[in-house]
């Protein structure tokens, strides 16, 4: 069994045209079909790999890991939505402290 690491040092040594593909395979103890299969594995990954669309995969949770974080997300989401309304409240009275009164129009008779 190879790991993925050695079968990509291999690819590579097998790519690189200086060294006879014969003594590679003689010295790791290897047949033409493992090559082959090794360089079908790397094109396949390599298809794979850059055919993904960028971005961070979604990974499955373990319920009983959910289930323990949250109540916090919910506590955190909820302290959250207080302080931005109440920062906009703050705001709100700034601005309206800010702003000088209005006279513009006249008290009707």
């Amino acid at each position: 069994f190879l790991s993925a690491e050695k079968k990509v040092q291999i690819y590579l040594e097998a790519q690189a045209t200086d060294k006879p593909i014969g003594e590679l395979l003689r010295r790791e103890g290897l047949y033409s079909t493992d090559l082959a299969r090794i360089r079908q594995q790397v094109r396949e990954g390599a298809i794979q790999r850059l055919g993904a669309k960028p971005g961070k995969k979604a990974g499955n949770v373990d319920i009983s890991a959910y289930a323990a974080v949250f109540p916090r997300v919910l506590q955190l989401r909820n302290s959250s939505a207080v302080v931005r309304r109440r920062g906009m409240m703050m705001r709100v009275k700034i601005v309206d402290r800010a702003s000088p009164p209005t006279t513009a129009h006249p008290r009707p008779l």
